[in-house]
């Protein structure tokens, strides 16, 4: 068997082809080099729209081709092997990284249905008008990202980044809304689990409370979790309360003390270490650096 190669967007080859890459984000109008007849895979989620020509490669053993309009949605891990495009063939493609993908929204928030339908269908056939809304968010960003729109910069990223995860989601929606298949009842649990944890606040951050609302045991849900998601339950309860403290930190004026009791935690220590522990810094130190736009990664 092939070596499976792993490509991230700190690769040489990546940062070549691309238009704009900072690391969490990345714009491009041609796959050239990236892809490879070798067998490899994203720690990305890609995005790519063929508008020329043709690609073909085989997805977890299967092999597909590509067309004009055609777009290809691939989370990270996926398996691509025995890439080969036409000579005419021209793309766009946007690439996020998890880190920065959590950071604006959870992965998970992205709803379970979707990456399955991904994994078993990973390319799907835009019509003009569906392929024209990547096209104009693809060249809005590229355009946006490569200039200078001051001390703002990383929030309107964000807030674009937000919109077209949004809107292009809903204009892909009739590809995931009509499953081939009835829920299955581990599928209904975690369904039910994410929208307990959703709903929630403050939320609770132990596995047990969720297990009991839902009369299984916390050994199951983390099975279940960990079929239907690729992560445990903890993890997935982890990724709600970082995202609420990430949001309290940045956009609200209250004191580190005043969200450590909002959001339940027993004391302002075990606050700080959790928030260290996730977010590798101090509730304080995130919250300067956020303020002093380091946390944007630039």
């Amino acid at each position: 068997m092939n070596e499976i190669k792993r490509i991230n967007l700190d690769n040489n080859v990546v940062k070549k082809e691309a238009l704009y890459n900072n690391g969490d984000i990345a714009i491009g109008n041609s796959l050239g080099e990236t892809i490879t007849p070798n067998t490899f895979t994203f720690d990305f989620y890609a995005v790519i729209l063929c508008v020329n020509g043709e690609i073909s490669f085989g997805i977890n053993g299967t092999n597909h081709t590509m067309h004009k309009n055609d777009i290809l949605i691939c989370p990270p891990d996926m398996i691509l092997s025995e890439a080969r495009h036409s000579d005419d063939m021209r793309c766009y493609s946007i690439a996020i990284s998890p880190n920065y993908f959590k950071r604006i929204l959870p992965t998970i928030d992205i709803n379970w249905k979707v990456r399955i339908t991904f994994e078993t269908h990973p390319i799907l056939s835009l019509n003009e008008k569906e392929a024209d809304l990547f096209c104009q968010y693809h060249d809005l960003l590229q355009k946006k990202m490569s200039s200078n729109l001051g001390k703002h910069h990383a929030e309107v990223i964000d807030s674009l980044m937000l919109a077209f995860i949004y809107e292009f989601g809903d204009t892909i929606s009739r590809f995931i809304d009509k499953p081939e298949r009835p829920f299955s009842s581990a599928e209904y649990i975690f369904q039910t689990f994410i929208e307990t944890l959703t709903n929630m606040q403050p939320k609770k951050r132990n596995v047990a409370f969720y297990a009991e609302e839902l009369n299984i045991t916390p050994k199951y849900l983390t099975a279940i979790c960990r079929s239907i998601s690729g992560h445990p339950a903890s993890k997935i309860i982890d990724t709600y309360v970082i995202k609420d403290i990430s949001y309290m930190l940045r956009y609200t004026r209250k004191s580190v003390k005043e969200i450590s009791n909002e959001l339940d935690f027993p004391n302002i220590s075990f606050f700080g270490k959790y928030v260290k522990k996730h977010l590798g810094v101090s509730p304080k130190n995130y919250r300067e650096r956020f303020v002093k736009g380091i946390d944007s990664g630039e």
